[in-house]
């Protein structure tokens, strides 16, 4: 594997954990909304929509880079 593309896996995987940490961090904003009060549109909420984005997209990154199965 050339250089360069070890260096996209590391930033492969540095964003995935980067996008796992700012899931956490819109749960807990989620939660702080709910607690508050705040609506929510349901299915369609776009903070609903984020997380699912950022989970699925953390999870393709991990699908094919992390071929250790664990972090780079």
């Amino acid at each position: 594997m050339s250089k360069k593309m070890i260096a996209v896996q590391k930033k492969a995987i540095r964003l995935a954990d980067a996008l796992d940490k700012a899931c956490d961090a819109l749960n807990a904003y989620s939660c702080a909304c709910r607690d508050a009060g705040l609506p929510f549109k349901g299915a369609d909420d776009s903070r609903v929509l984020l997380l699912e984005n950022m989970v699925e997209y953390a999870g393709y990154l991990r699908a094919v880079y992390d071929k250790q199965g664990g972090a780079a």
